[in-house]
């Protein structure tokens, strides 16, 4: 495989695409409930997990708890989701999640704060020395700079143009 880009943890993408390549835009994108942000999570545990880059996630519809609690957490640290809700860990799992939320609080930064426009999140980015990746969950809640009367239909592609331009 020539990958020259950051794994995703997934072979058959990263065979696709040669990882994700620096300054490109990739875009997930399904029906509503399809795992996207599962999916996005998942490449930024992988990354993660194989580079000590940062991953930046702004995530305009999950708060900050959830996403580790819900996805992170569970998923860095092996352990299941209802395992840690209820609080049915054993003394490896809590040496997991310990070492799981160190990773977390390292390597992965999670900006929940609602309506943020592509200026602010390039601004926050540009604090980070070792920024390997940026997810942003749910494209359409990006604040558009006042241009609120923008046919819903095109603001993906505004916001995508304006992400695309911040190289």
């Amino acid at each position: 495989m020539d990958t020259r880009g950051l794994l995703t943890g997934f072979p058959s993408q990263d065979d696709l695409i040669s990882g994700l390549m620096p300054g490109q835009l990739y875009v997930i994108a399904s029906r509503p409930g399809m795992g996207k942000t599962s999916f996005a999570l998942n490449i930024c545990k992988n990354v993660t997990m194989t580079t000590e880059k940062t991953v930046a996630i702004f995530s305009l519809e999950q708060e900050h708890g959830r996403l580790v609690n819900n996805y992170l957490l569970p998923s860095i640290a092996h352990v299941t989701h209802e395992s840690l809700n209820e609080g049915k860990l054993n003394a490896e799992d809590l040496r997991n999640i310990k070492a799981a939320k160190g990773n977390i609080e390292k390597h992965i930064f999670i900006d929940d704060t609602p309506s943020r426009t592509v200026p602010e999140m390039m601004a926050q980015c540009r604090s980070f020395e070792d920024l390997g990746l940026v997810i942003i969950d749910y494209l359409q809640l990006v604040h558009n700079g006042g241009q609120s009367r923008i046919e819903k239909k095109r603001i993906i592609g505004v916001i995508t143009q304006s992400l695309k331009k911040w190289q």
